[in-house]
């Protein structure tokens, strides 16, 4: 408390005693200008650390958001040789089947074919015999 102030006092009524309490009362619970500087200090340096830790966490994953879109960019290939390969497979097993119903109506044709030469040969020999 400064001089000014303590003098104030004393003229108000204040008692020397309790001007001195007063004094020393602001002294232990006031805070100084070194106070409040030690104060901000500690804020600016927590808040360093904070904007430290944030950018830290934002690379991060950014990383891990790279090596996932990578992963997934590979699955999707592997995926697409994948189908491609199947649907290529699958072309040849149409064409398979294609080719087999094909020599199946063949052996059918002459099947019945030679069925109905047969009947005619079985039917003029029946109106020959009668």
């Amino acid at each position: 408390m400064g001089a000014a102030a303590i003098l104030k006092l004393e003229r108000a009524g204040f008692t020397h005693e309790q001007v001195d309490a007063l004094a020393e009362y602001l002294d232990d619970q006031a805070a100084t200008k070194a106070d409040v500087g030690a104060v901000k200090a500690e804020i600016s340096a927590v808040r360093d650390e904070l904007t430290a830790k944030i950018n830290q966490s934002r690379l991060e994953g950014k990383s891990e958001l790279a090596e996932f879109r990578a992963a997934t960019r590979a699955e999707f290939v592997d995926l697409r040789l994948e189908l491609s390969g199947m649907k290529a497979e699958s072309k040849f097993e149409f064409a398979a089947v294609r080719s087999e119903i094909t020599l199946l109506e063949q052996r059918m044709t002459i099947k019945l074919g030679a069925m109905l030469a047969i009947a005619v040969g079985v039917v003029g020999t029946m109106v020959k015999l009668l």
